[in-house]
């Protein structure tokens, strides 16, 4: 599976402070289970162009590639509103896409909390349905 995997590579975004939490509780595993990830360190991004070039070039790299999944651990509030609606449509990812984000304390797409310490997750990805075997 293509994975278009979107956290801070270093702690905090500090390359001194080492790789981040994320990085080795989450893009390693997703790697070690043989999953095609694709990094996207947005907190380089963000300091270096600024979050709203960052967000069009989180777009850009979601229309190019075309990722299965978009595995996101962010920070604070990093990605815009409009972008997360803008990969959602059909055409951004792989088709048949669903969008699940859980935010501590509250859930919406793109709804983070500013508390020190919150974080928000979100998986956009593939909407799988069962039928009943029934």
């Amino acid at each position: 599976m293509k994975i278009l995997y979107v956290a801070m590579r270093y702690d905090y975004g500090l390359p001194s402070r080492g790789e981040s939490f994320e990085h080795y509780n989450f893009y390693e595993p997703l790697r070690d289970m043989g999953h095609d990830i694709l990094y996207f360190d947005f907190m380089t991004l963000l300091e270096e162009h600024g979050r709203r070039a960052m967000n069009r070039r989180l777009l850009d790299v979601c229309r190019s590639e075309k990722p299965d999944v978009l595995f996101s651990c962010l920070f604070k509030d990093e990605l815009e509103k409009e972008t997360l609606r803008d990969i959602s449509a059909p055409t951004t990812l792989s088709p048949r896409q669903a969008a699940h984000c859980r935010s501590t304390p509250r859930s919406a797409i793109g709804e983070s909390s500013r508390a020190s310490g919150d974080a928000t997750i979100c998986v956009i990805g593939r909407s799988t349905s069962r039928k009943s075997t029934t």
